[in-house]
């Protein structure tokens, strides 16, 4: 069940980033993180801009965003709530969206570890993206707690918060998912 993408980041399970890759993961996680509804990618720019290598060349190209409009060079698109479309690319990310959906928390350790181990396998730079998708797969209806019983929630909103949660999840971390219906 590893990624079916041929890219050495992506797949890189032991090799630490480069600093200028690591800053254009950092843009692309912020950029995905803190959109709104609609995630803008302008496809102007090159390579060394996270929402092109990140956003466009992987999650556009690999159809976990779909466009629903395009202004020029500007495509602003929406997660794709269809995982069937990238399952085949990434056949972690669907288990991962259906491990929360099918429990109402999830031990944040124990799921990252899950997926670090065969037979997923994600590396570093795949368990930040993905959990950051799985963030705006979600939106309002997953809540991520360091204290499950304490109140309130964190709102997840940075690269380094997507960092600490993929490298150093504190121990009764959890990610809660509450169905919001209208």
């Amino acid at each position: 069940k590893f990624n079916n993408l041929a890219d050495e980041d992506i797949n890189r399970c032991h090799k630490t980033l480069s600093s200028n890759k690591k800053m254009i993961l950092r843009d692309a996680i912020n950029d995905l993180l803190e959109s709104g509804q609609k995630i803008k990618i302008d496809t102007s720019f090159g390579n060394d801009k996270g929402f092109v290598r990140y956003l466009k060349n992987v999650f556009y190209n690999q159809q976990l965003l779909k466009k629903i409009e395009k202004q020029g060079s500007v495509l602003f698109c929406e997660i794709e709530k269809d995982f069937s479309k990238y399952q085949t690319v990434f056949p972690a990310l669907p288990d991962m969206i259906t491990d929360v959906k099918a429990n109402d928390r999830v031990n944040l350790l124990q799921f990252i570890r899950k997926y670090r181990q065969a037979p997923y396998g994600l590396g570093e730079v795949s368990l930040q993206l993905f959990m950051a998708f799985l963030i705006k797969y979600f939106g309002d209806e997953l809540a991520y707690k360091k204290d499950p019983n304490a109140p309130g929630e964190i709102t997840v909103k940075s690269f380094e918060q997507i960092v600490d949660m993929v490298n150093s999840p504190d121990p009764q971390a959890v990610l809660e998912l509450s169905l919001i219906h209208i």
